[in-house]
């Protein structure tokens, strides 16, 4: 965490930044960029969770300010000098209009290219949920590689999910319902990759843990990467990563895209009752069972959190199972497959 004279050295080089800005032909100037946007450098420094008030109101005033494509254009790159004055965290940064609950055509970034800042992101729309933030100003796309291969750090649920999510993608041949209105890059490679960076790999799956990833998928880069706070978030990740690829013969997949996201509930779940209701197989050919197993496998696609279990109840004849006798409620975790039911009683 920055200290107050750090943050204290960041307001002064700001200002003297401005001060030394010549004037724009746009009707928006960097000085008035700047009086909405500090109240939001101390929360780009040291933040968490929802940003001050006052920062939101001066974003919500920057984008009102800027109507035209010359007014974007300027507050673009008076927020991305300001961005390489403050150092700001890059998460907090990227997510810090879709915290505020506004849209802006550009990432609050050192990095943002400002030339396409008087475009409205266009909006994935087969993605579901629909992430908090996704900016892809101009519809490209690329080739997937037939090699694609997604690299991890190893962890006994994330390793599954990854090898299950590459064989989805490369197979699966989905098709949105509305096919996205892209052209075909001619500048960028096939992507090749997929790397996922954790930083906790140790965090419990409960309703606190921090869920949230960043997917960015470059334009000039064979390799597209996913950073999370969890390995829950990384899976989250990889769902929202395996819908952006579609195709039939040839897989394509964005290009130019940043996704950032976080669930707006910790719990998101759904009861699967079978000690009330009846299912076409017993419980004992569980992992046969085509309608039980959809519901324990399509929660994951959704990002669902909890799948509960109920086998045996106080008011029906109780299901005899060796494998699952400590619990009456069994919470597994989505995503896992129906197989691990006759492996664990339990998964937290």
């Amino acid at each position: 965490m920055n200290s107050p004279s750090v943050v204290a050295a960041a307001m002064a080089a700001l200002k003297m930044f401005l001060l030394l800005t010549p004037p724009s032909d746009a009707a928006i100037s960097c000085s008035d960029v700047f009086k909405d946007l500090r109240s939001c450098v101390n929360y780009l420094m040291n933040g968490s969770g929802k940003p001050p008030a006052a920062c939101c109101s001066g974003i919500s005033a920057i984008q009102a300010a800027a109507s035209t494509t010359a007014d974007k254009q300027a507050a673009c790159n008076c927020i991305k000098s300001a961005s390489k004055q403050i150092n700001p965290n890059p998460q907090l940064a990227q997510a810090l209009p879709a915290n505020c609950g506004i849209t802006l055509p550009f990432t609050v970034s050192p990095n943002v290219d400002c030339a396409n800042a008087s475009l409205t992101a266009t909006s994935a729309q087969w993605v579901s949920p629909k992430p908090r933030t996704l900016s892809w100003p101009i519809p490209l796309a690329t080739i997937l590689s037939p090699n694609f291969t997604i690299s991890s750090p190893y962890h006994q649920h994330l390793s599954l999910a990854v090898n299950r999510y590459r064989l989805q993608i490369l197979t699966e041949h989905h098709h949105p319902l509305v096919p996205p209105p892209v052209n075909l890059s001619n500048s960028s490679p096939p992507l090749q990759a997929l790397t996922i960076t954790v930083k906790d790999l140790a965090a419990p799956l409960q309703h606190s843990v921090d869920e949230s990833y960043a997917l960015a998928i470059p334009t000039a880069s064979s390799t597209a990467n996913l950073t999370a706070e969890t390995v829950w978030g990384a899976m989250r990740g990889l769902e929202t990563f395996s819908q952006l690829v579609w195709g039939s013969k040839s897989l394509l997949v964005p290009v130019g895209l940043d996704v950032w996201d976080s669930p707006l509930f910790e719990h998101r779940g759904i009861m699967l009752d079978t000690s009330r209701n009846y299912y076409p197989n017993s419980m004992k050919k569980v992992q046969e069972s085509m309608d039980i197993k959809v519901y324990m496998q399509g929660p994951a696609g959704k990002k669902f959190k909890a799948v509960a279990l109920v086998a045996v109840s106080n008011r029906v004849h109780p299901h005899a199972s060796a494998a699952l006798q400590c619990f009456d409620s069994i919470r597994l975790n989505s995503d896992l497959t129906a197989s691990c039911i006759e492996q664990s009683c339990c998964l937290q």
